[in-house]
């Protein structure tokens, strides 16, 4: 048993948070803003909070199933590349369709939410 106490404010707790979704966040945010050319700091905003809210619920995901359990990074990526690449296939080819003039931006955007919501499906049933 440790006798270092773990007493975290809700300060720390939202730095934890930004530091575990800053991949998403940066991520979000260049494609936001490439995505949305007319209005690029509103493109941004909003690609970054939802990138961060997708990197959040990965990482919700990830942790509720054996994908927690793999053997290290790579084990735990190789696994979720296994589980979800129908869901980024599916995703990516539904937002190409669904915005086809911009269908690079779009199939780069649909892939991460397909992973999303096909882990979160998977891990809720499995």
């Amino acid at each position: 048993m440790s006798d270092i106490g773990l007493h975290w404010n809700a300060f720390d707790l939202a730095l934890i948070a930004l530091a575990a979704c800053s991949p998403g966040l940066v991520a979000g945010v260049l494609l936001g803003a490439v995505a949305w050319r007319t209005h690029r700091v509103a493109g941004a905003a909003f690609g970054g909070a939802i990138g961060a809210l997708l990197c959040a619920l990965l990482l919700l995901f990830c942790f509720r199933s054996r994908i927690a359990q793999a053997d290290g990074f790579g084990g735990a990526a190789w696994l979720t590349m296994k589980l979800a690449w129908p869901g980024f296939v599916l995703g990516a080819m539904l937002a190409a369709w669904r915005f086809g003039d911009r269908w690079i931006i779009a199939a780069l955007c649909g892939g991460p939410v397909g992973v999303v919501v096909w882990l979160g499906v998977w891990s809720t049933f499995f």
